[in-house]
């Protein structure tokens, strides 16, 4: 049976407002229900009502996290598609037909808005700039907050079970960012906007000059922080190159001269000639049968075993051999001189006239350039490795990076150093042994913190995973503990909550919350700060703040 008309639930109702204050009943939190989780909900209940639906059903319906299923399932009950104790509604099986679907968001809207809301923005299709202007007001929350409420909101007052949006779709979207009621965005509190509710779209992060000087800061800062591994690397590299140095074997060098006292190419040619010339086995190969070298005339010269050298660009020419044994290079040097003068005499090309080879000399190791080259290769190494390190899990360093990766009310940047010295007089609205400033935004984020309190306690959550997490830890326990002075001060109620992004528990904190502070040190992974986000907007917190601290130790 068809049940038309709203029905209104009574404000003493446990399921009715489940998710805010009942000391502050106009400050409460609006269901956010994903546009997606309503309609594939909505699909499983038209094959089968289920039994139950707890949260356990949800994961499993649903694919997602236990901690959002929990969260889904409170909205379900405040909806009034489901009972306390987990059954479904006779509410949910009107909601589940085509026919009574109108029927059932229409009761849905009466049970979950107030007439007021209604009233300005009348069902099925209002203006969604007027909508979410209203969250703003009267639910006392953020634009990105009030994106969520008011989407969910169209979707119920649409009523239409093919799945259309209204006016709260992509036109309502269009002219909501042409609206000039609205106005510019204040520039102390800008927010990320937010394509739908079940939407989970964040810009591409651009290579302005202003990011690339930023991340230039961050990466020089994140070397600079491990300057002993590049120098252990340029000791360990060092070492290497002495060790390669120290394994030479001994080859001992011998040179034999030749000039050319008449030839048929210019002086200053006949070094290029001569080149050419001894390069061909009609040179070398009677070298290589003398001494029955296991070797090719190509590998001779490839391995410095004989080589040779013009002089001053002149007649002279040298003729170099290298061999672990002395005498066996002082051989090579007169057989080769011996065979380029026959060679050259036979063919044409003019008379040289051989000096022979003195005693071989020992060569250098050239030890010192293979340190010199094993100290720049470790640093090379160190570094490259560092900065590969450094961009692999996307850092957050700047606001534009910190506002893609979160949907926030307020942005601010606050920065973190060591005190000087031991002696440097404790402040006691500081964190002990760092100093967080500007001072008069840490005071101006505590007002925030304080006025924005829905009766529940304030959060602040460090976004893990980077180097500079001390920062982040400066800056909550400097928060803490001027939120509390504050407090203390007026009056109230003292509550402070310090979590992590890596807690297993961060959900459960989250929902007993309001608002959240998001702190993120320059150098966190984008993902952990997506994971923050993302469980914010599965609670629909009322209220989020996103700190990005600049860590100058």
């Amino acid at each position: 049976m068809s049940h038309e008309g709203p029905v209104s639930a009574p404000r003493d109702d446990p399921i009715h407002e489940p998710l805010h204050s009942p000391d502050e009943p106009r400050r409460r939190t609006y269901p956010t229900i994903a546009t997606a989780t309503w309609w594939d909900l909505r699909r499983r209940f038209q094959r089968a009502m289920p039994d139950a639906v707890d949260a356990e059903f949800l994961q499993a319906v649903l694919g997602i996290r236990k901690t959002l299923a929990k969260n889904l399932r409170r909205q379900l009950i405040s909806v009034g598609l489901i009972e306390q104790g987990n059954p479904p509604t006779d509410l949910a099986a009107r909601w589940r037909t085509d026919a009574d679907y109108p029927a059932a968001c229409r009761q849905i809207l009466a049970r979950s808005y107030p007439q007021e809301l209604r009233e300005a923005c009348p069902p099925p299709r209002p203006e969604r700039p007027d909508v979410e202007r209203w969250f703003e007001r009267n639910a006392n929350v953020g634009s990105a907050a009030a994106e969520r409420m008011a989407a969910f909101y169209l979707l119920v007052a649409a009523a239409d079970p093919k799945g259309s949006r209204g006016e709260g779709g992509t036109a309502g979207e269009k002219r909501r960012r042409n609206d000039p009621r609205r106005g510019p965005p204040p520039p102390a509190t800008p927010a990320v906007s937010i394509v739908s509710a079940d939407a989970d779209v964040r810009p591409v992060r651009s290579s302005s000059p202003g990011r690339r000087s930023e991340y230039a800061k961050a990466r020089n800062r994140y070397l600079a922080r491990r300057w002993f591994v590049i120098v252990i690397a340029m000791l360990v590299g060092g070492l290497a190159g002495f060790g390669v140095a120290a394994s030479r074997p001994d080859r001992y060098v011998a040179r034999a001269a030749m000039v050319a006292t008449k030839s048929q190419v210019g002086a200053s040619q006949v070094g290029v000639v001569a080149e050419t010339v001894f390069a061909t086995d009609i040179v070398l190969q009677p070298v290589i049968d003398r001494f029955g070298l296991n070797a090719t005339p190509a590998s001779l010269l490839a391995s410095g075993t004989l080589s040779i050298e013009s002089v001053s660009s002149g007649p002279a020419l040298q003729i170099v051999a290298r061999s672990a044994d002395p005498q066996r290079a002082q051989d090579l040097a007169n057989a080769a001189t011996s065979s380029f003068v026959s060679v050259a005499e036979q063919n044409g090309l003019g008379t040289f006239t051989p000096f022979e080879s003195g005693p071989a000399t020992l060569a250098s190791h050239e030890t010192g350039l293979l340190v010199v080259l094993g100290v720049i290769g470790g640093a090379f190494i160190a570094i490259l490795v560092m900065v590969t390190t450094f961009f692999l899990p996307d850092p957050v360093v700047s606001e534009e990076d910190a506002l893609k990766e979160a949907s926030s009310d307020a942005t601010v940047r606050l920065a973190v150093s060591s005190r000087r010295t031991h002696q440097d007089e404790e402040d006691p609205g500081q964190a002990g042994g760092f100093d967080v400033w500007p001072n008069g935004v840490v005071a101006s984020l505590i007002e925030t913190i304080h006025d924005r309190r829905d009766g529940r306690d304030p959060c602040v959550v460090i976004a893990s995973g980077g180097d500079a997490a001390w920062a982040g830890a400066a800056v909550a326990r400097t928060l803490q503990v001027r939120a509390s002075a504050l407090d203390a001060r007026r009056g109230a109620p003292d509550g402070f909550t310090i979590a992590s992004s890596d807690d297993p528990g961060l959900s459960e904190t989250l929902a007993m919350c309001d608002p959240v502070v998001t702190v993120v040190p320059i150098g966190t992974p984008g993902r952990s700060v997506r994971r923050v986000d993302e469980e914010l907007r599965a609670l629909g917190t009322r209220s989020q703040v996103l700190v990005l601290v600049d860590p100058r130790r």
